[in-house]
């Protein structure tokens, strides 16, 4: 059982019927100190074992002896109420919607809430947080609650200002807008874990706007050390990004503690952090899947028959994958075989454009690969280097032909974040260098506008994105595979 530190809690002694026991002598098995005796309920009322964080052991004797383990958990978080980390989830649309999460200590009174307007305005809206207690064990028992809201209906491309907490605490005035409907060109930054020069990447960042980013796994070393995740939402949540939401891949460093992912789960507001587990959402006409840590080849493979499957359901023009494990990795030693093994054909079949991965912490291009051989509409794959704490030599040249795998594999950076934009029929990916700038550039060209004969409707159309193709002349072929030759719209029966 929990108990949080400085409330009461209630003990109840019964009998193996289940009838109270009066007169229950309640003690600490530790020292042998007597905290009371139950009345005629059989309970006890007591803020004995809640002084401070940790475990006590207790025994309730009269005639037999029972003994009951409580665990005592400190309150985490400013007691008024004032929140904590604010940091930006994803949703679904976000050009109408805006997901917000932040922590406060279990102990403050009133609701907590988030006020918002458009900028400039008067008419303020306010609307209650969901909270929910998590529990953390790292560096003694603590324990906060994790507040969430799902603001809906919000215009598209519009400046709101909003502020968190609650009556008497609430946060200053912060800012974030609201993506275009519908987009047709799109940024994104990611980076990989350690926190070393994250503070420089994030004021880098700062001179540009994006539509959201990424974080590819590993940014809590250990999810049940409570100091981490404050620290994490005042990182993302810095005002130099400008309210954008961040994508959250969950590393095996998330599981540590927590097998389950579950206080990930509450903090990045996403059901979907079970070790294996993917999920994807869809920005315009970008694709975005991702993949968390799988710990065995049954996740893995389950994750690739996933892709495959939902990328195909998309008619996205784009196609990206953030996974924290890199299918063609530079670290021997890091556990990637089984994720070679199963992922780059999966990733083929699903028509991904690039996959940006973490785990190895090298600074890592691929040349645009499909089926293990270099081929212009492959995927190019990148590994995301590291804000500067942590690098694992390049040591896989038995595994791979660098000259035909890697266009660059290095370690040789103080700090790396990645920078993309969308326009067109062109994804540019930068990989910057917090001292250097830029030391790589690569522009991928889209896969889209393959053409696709419909025998129903006896149209042409791109087979990825579903656009129509008009007076299209050439070999084509259906879905099952059957071959047709188009002259100037018109299909073509006989010799030509």
């Amino acid at each position: 059982d929990r108990i949080l530190q400085g409330k009461e809690v209630t003990i109840t002694v019964a009998d193996t019927d289940g009838s109270p026991v009066e007169g229950a002598e309640i003690s600490k098995t530790e020292t042998g100190e007597l905290v009371g005796t139950t009345d005629a309920e059989g309970k006890l009322v007591t803020d004995a074992f809640s002084a401070e964080a940790g475990s006590t052991v207790i025994v309730a004797k009269k005639g037999e002896e029972y003994s009951f383990e409580f665990s005592v958990y400190g309150a985490q978080g400013d007691e008024t109420g004032k929140p904590d980390g604010i940091r930006f989830n994803v949703t679904e649309d976000p050009a109408t919607q805006k997901s917000i999460g932040w922590l406060s200590s279990p102990v403050a009174e009133g609701k907590q809430v988030i006020r918002y307007a458009v900028k400039g305005s008067d008419a303020w809206t306010t609307v209650d947080a969901e909270g929910e207690q998590v529990y953390f064990s790292k560096n003694g028992n603590s324990s906060a609650i994790v507040n969430s809201v799902v603001l809906e209906g919000l215009a598209p491309e519009t400046t709101y200002e909003f502020t968190v907490g609650t009556e008497g605490a609430m946060s200053d005035t912060r800012e974030f807008t609201t993506s275009a409907a519908d987009p047709t060109s799109h940024s994104f930054f990611v980076i990989d874990q350690d926190r070393t020069n994250i503070e420089t990447i994030i004021e880098q960042l700062g001179a540009g706007s994006y539509d959201f980013g990424a974080q590819t796994g590993d940014a809590s070393d250990d999810p049940t050390l409570y100091e981490d995740w404050p620290v994490l939402g005042n990182l993302f949540g810095d005002p130099n990004l400008k309210g954008t939401e961040v994508i959250s891949v969950l590393g095996n460093h998330e599981y540590t503690g927590d097998a389950d992912g579950s206080i990930a789960s509450t903090i990045y507001h996403n059901d979907t952090t079970a070790p294996g587990s993917c999920w994807s959402v869809q920005y315009g006409d970008l694709y975005i899947a991702v993949m968390n840590y799988a710990n065995n080849a049954a996740q893995m493979r389950e994750a690739a028959a996933w892709l495959e499957q939902d990328a195909n359901a998309s008619h996205a023009k784009w196609r990206i994958l953030f996974t924290h494990q890199p299918p063609y990795f530079t670290n021997a030693t890091g556990g990637n075989d089984i994720v070679y093994e199963v992922l780059p054909d999966a990733i083929d079949a699903a028509g991904i454009d690039a996959v940006f991965s973490g785990h190895d912490h090298s600074a890592t291009r691929t040349n645009p690969l499909k089926a293990g051989e270099k081929n212009e509409k492959g995927t190019v794959y990148y590994i995301c280097g590291s804000t500067g704490g942590k690098e694992y030599s390049i040591t896989s040249q038995g595994t791979f032909d660098y000259d035909k795998i890697f266009a660059l594999a290095t370690i040789d950076y103080s700090a790396t974040y990645l920078t993309a934009s969308v326009s067109g029929d062109t994804m540019t990916i930068n990989i910057n260098d917090v001292d250097r700038g830029v030391i790589d550039s690569f522009e991928i060209e889209s896969k889209c506008h393959a053409p696709q004969f419909d025998v129903e409707t006896g149209s042409v159309s791109c087979a990825r994105c579903g656009r129509a193709i008009k007076n299209y002349t050439g070999s084509i072929k259906d879905a099952d595979g059957n071959s047709y030759y188009f002259l100037n719209g018109k299909m073509q029966i006989g010799w030509v």
